[in-house]
């Protein structure tokens, strides 16, 4: 099917992503639907609310910067060493930061005392997250995403695992934020040991703290472009629990938890060919051919999925969440739509940001967020949580038609980076 040795790589790392990916989300959806049953939709209102709040402070931690190291180490690996002494210092700066003003955020919100201790306690995963991102890279440039595989499932199977227990004994939203932290620094533990294999002896890098344009750059504008999805997505929890309350969170975070639990497919396909991508596109061997038929695969096959569960949602919300979360049936049938919609562009959007066009994509991710918002704004009042539900998909369906598959296909064509 590969005819190329680079893309079979892909392909076999997707695979090792993809296999781990569904294993540990399918954790993820049996879990999902014991906690929340059991927690009610306020308490997991109160959890999810925590869990966006300080995700939201993740594009001050600089996660552009590991795009940036991926990208650039991919180039030329035999000097990957070097640059990731550069980035390591000022990423172990810029997390510290970020976990400061998220505490110093949250004094200013009108959240209740209780959800306010929640985040300050669950913002300490800005420092362990931080850490693993930038040492996964290593995986990424190397290309042996087996370990990213590894250690998501180990991640994934000991909060699973921990969180069932403590909800079962009785425990509740403080046990799954500690579960959560604790689970997460054991990962990045794993995975600073297993990055050595590469880096040699990391502890004897030399570290320098210096600034350079062309890495902070990139990397700022990626952050943003991080910023502008997360306004896109995961800032309609934050409008919910700012203007509808902790109960209408609850509602809308199970089926959104659902489509972000499916969504894994992008993320492994992301990761898996975002180096190919970036070796083909110096040497302009990526066809329009071969990604216009990935877009049609990938869209019919998700679109069959989508009939289905739209038919089905309330059904399944009632069976295994109960009478308590029927709303959460409705707007489930509206939000999957976004996989249709989201997953068949990857191959686009990773070609732009494998082709240093980061200031284009940072701008149509702002106009796509500011448009989610907007929308937000104006149907909460009247349609509630569907009304988020239907701005999510007005502004993805406007997106690909505008954006992906007119404004960056041009750009990209015009270019010569796809031929």
């Amino acid at each position: 099917m590969f005819k190329s040795k680079s893309l079979r790589k892909g392909a076999v790392n997707a695979s090792y992503l993809f296999i781990s990916k569904i294993s540990a989300q399918a954790l993820s959806f049996l879990s999902l639907i014991y906690i929340a049953r059991e927690l009610g939709p306020n308490e997991y209102g109160k959890f999810s609310t925590t869990v966006v709040f300080v995700s939201m402070f993740s594009f001050l931690a600089l996660d552009g910067l590991t795009k940036v190291l991926v990208r650039e180490g991919s180039k030329d690996v035999s000097n990957f060493t070097r640059l990731f002494e550069y980035v390591l210092p000022i990423k172990l700066v810029v997390i510290l930061i970020a976990f400061i003003l998220c505490i110093f955020a949250v004094g200013l919100t009108d959240y209740t005392l209780q959800i306010k201790y929640f985040i300050v306690l669950y913002a300490l995963t800005i420092l362990s997250n931080g850490l693993q991102v930038t040492f996964k890279a290593v995986f990424q440039v190397y290309q042996e995403m087996k370990y990213i595989g590894y250690l998501d499932l180990t991640n994934r199977t000991l909060y699973v695992v921990f969180a069932v227990l403590f909800i079962y004994l009785g425990y509740g939203v403080v046990a799954l934020i500690i579960i959560s932290l604790l689970s997460n620094i054991i990962s990045t533990l794993i995975t600073i040991y297993i990055s050595k294999r590469f880096l040699g002896k990391w502890v004897g890098l030399k570290l320098r703290f210096t600034l350079d344009s062309s890495i902070l750059k990139p990397a700022v504008i990626f952050s943003l472009i991080g910023l502008f999805i997360f306004m896109y997505s995961r800032i309609d929890i934050l409008m919910i629990s700012w203007f509808l309350g902790s109960g209408d969170v609850g509602l809308y975070a199970v089926p959104f938890r659902f489509v972000e639990v499916a969504n894994f497919a992008s993320t492994s396909l992301s990761v898996a060919f975002f180096p190919i991508f970036v070796q083909k596109i110096m040497k302009r061997t990526l066809r329009k051919k071969t990604i216009l038929k990935s877009i049609f695969f990938l869209f019919l096959i998700i679109s069959f999925f989508c009939i289905l569960l739209s038919i089905f949602s309330e059904r399944l919300i009632l069976l295994f969440l109960g009478e308590k979360y029927r709303l959460s049936g409705t707007v489930l049938a509206i939000l999957v739509w976004d996989l249709a919609l989201g997953i068949p562009t990857i191959p686009i959007s990773i070609t732009m940001q494998a082709d240093n066009l980061e200031l284009y994509q940072l701008f149509f991710g702002l106009s796509r967020a500011t448009s989610n918002v907007i929308l937000n704004l104006i149907l909460i009042d009247q349609y509630g949580i569907v009304g988020i539900a239907m701005a999510t998909i007005i502004t993805r369906f406007l997106y690909l038609i505008i954006v992906n598959l007119g404004f960056q296909w041009r750009i990209l064509s015009n270019r010569g980076t796809i031929v």
